[in-house]
């Protein structure tokens, strides 16, 4: 069932693509490769499950023991706006291969991948109930979910803040949970870097998803020796990206996710020259469109 998952998803690739686009303003070519990784994802637990064993313990007298994989039950896969398609992949298909029902809560603002995979997970013969969608407000939802008694495991990805609320309530209920969150991931750039290496790790790590990602390289350590080369470079690369209409091939950035997203940069910039901070020669914000 996993199998036919995977292949319903490259079989429906470009929708999904494009339905992804619509629903948070990212690139089309980047909404490719995440369905493409989506699919992979249900193919590598689909192998995983063919690959399997439980285990007889080593003998430690005239007696045999066995360890036996049981299902948990219900898993909330709570899943953020900034890839679904691929986030939602990440959570499902390792609990649907390990024999549980599983309730989707998407990003309130990104709802529709969550959707139309559950209907492709249907369409691929997964029983109905196995797997259902909860869109809607995350302070609602998301807590109802990781209360409810029924509930034996949340997978979280999104902000610190609502992580530490979920485990606290995980706590209280002994109920694992795996959580990924928010960080400020730095990049480093040694003294014996290829230069021209480093700048396209450099812009793909921070510009790449439009910044708005988990792992973004959002912080900058280069050797002092290659101080002044490299930045001439990462500055003279960042003001060549084209950013523009995300259905168009050619564009690498598209919008942020929301007009008060974009506020909140906006005021990390002015706060970030307010403390001594210089803006790179010929810098500007993308200007605002109205569709």
């Amino acid at each position: 069932m996993l199998y036919r998952i995977a292949e319903l998803i490259r079989l429906h690739s470009e929708e999904l693509a494009q339905l992804q686009r619509q629903d948070n303003g990212k690139p089309i070519n980047e909404t490719r490769a995440l369905v493409a990784s989506a699919a992979g994802t249900f193919q590598f637990f689909a192998a995983a499950c063919e690959t399997l064993e439980e285990t007889i313990t080593p003998s430690r007298g005239d007696f045999v023991s066995m360890s036996v994989y049981e299902p948990m039950g219900v898993v909330a896969a709570i899943t953020p706006w900034n890839s679904p398609i691929a986030s939602e992949a990440q959570k499902v298909a390792p609990a649907l291969a390990a024999g549980n029902a599983v309730v989707i809560k998407p990003a309130e603002i990104t709802p529709l991948l969550a959707l139309r995979l559950a209907r492709l997970c249907e369409e691929a013969g997964l029983p109905k109930g196995l797997i259902s969608v909860l869109p809607g407000k995350g302070s609602l939802l998301g807590d109802a979910l990781t209360r409810h008694p029924l509930v034996k495991r949340v997978s979280f990805t999104g902000g610190t803040r609502t992580g530490k609320h979920i485990a606290h309530i995980a706590a209280d209920k002994m109920m694992p949970v795996s959580l990924e969150l928010g960080g400020k991931s730095p990049t480093i750039v040694l003294d014996d870097a290829d230069l021209d290496h480093a700048v396209a790790g450099v812009l793909y790590g921070i510009f790449s998803s439009s910044g708005e990602a988990c792992i973004a390289g959002s912080r900058l350590f280069i050797a002092r020796t290659l101080y002044e080369p490299f930045m001439q470079r990462l500055v003279a690369a960042a003001a060549n990206l084209r950013v523009g209409d995300p259905a168009d091939e050619h564009t690498q950035m598209g919008p942020l996710i929301s007009a008060s997203h974009r506020e909140s940069v906006e005021r990390y910039v002015a706060l970030g020259l307010a403390e001594g901070g210089a803006p790179a020669p010929g810098w500007a914000a993308p200007q605002r469109w109205s569709v």
